[in-house]
């Protein structure tokens, strides 16, 4: 006999914060990253754009960006040396933040083989708390992952399809996918406002 898998997903936590951000909320954080300087705010913004896991976000070369295609490689280690890869595709205005962080690093070595945030994934998560609590966005989960919420339910809500969806998020199964279509489609919204 074969058990479906079982996906469980909390989008609020023990202290009773929402794990994700509304489409206003999501508009305080960019405002506040654009506020900061680098190497937060091309880290805040990636996170922002990509739904990337915070450590999937740590491992990125800057080799990893296309500016030409306008994408950033994303590696994901589903077992020991065993990486999984997916494109996500960025706004220019981005990647022109993103150009000027790498041009502003002067490094004597060669930079295509260093991460381009080259700090710890607490420090990552502690400049990721330092732009929400910026943006006034105490009554959130000041998390990375939250941002990783943000994005998927924003996706959906925007009309992306649940499969384009699945592979922006790196997730092995459309089951982890599917549980973000509990906060609706722009359509589901469309025909609850007929209702009322």
């Amino acid at each position: 006999m074969v058990r479906a898998h079982s996906v469980k997903i909390k989008f609020i936590d023990s202290e009773g914060k929402r794990k994700y951000l509304n489409q206003k909320e999501r508009e305080k954080f960019y405002q506040s990253a654009m506020r900061f300087e680098e190497p937060i705010r091309s880290f805040g913004l990636n996170l922002f754009y990509t739904g990337t896991r915070i450590s999937e976000s740590l491992s990125i070369l800057t080799s990893h960006f296309d500016f030409h295609m306008g994408s950033v490689l994303i590696r994901s280690l589903k077992k020991r040396n065993d990486y999984s890869e997916r494109l996500i595709y960025l706004p220019s205005s981005y990647l022109d933040i993103v150009k000027e962080y790498i041009k502003s690093l002067n490094r004597i070595e060669t930079l295509s083989n260093r991460a381009l945030w080259p700090f710890t994934r607490q420090t990552g998560d502690r400049y990721i708390k330092r732009i929400m609590l910026d943006a006034g966005l105490e009554e959130v989960k000041t998390s990375a992952v939250t941002l990783r919420h943000s994005f998927a339910i924003n996706a959906l809500q925007k009309g992306v399809p649940i499969t384009i969806l699945k592979e922006f998020m790196g997730h092995y199964s459309i089951e982890t996918t599917n549980i973000y279509t509990q906060f609706g489609s722009f359509e589901q919204k469309q025909f609850a406002m007929k209702m009322w």
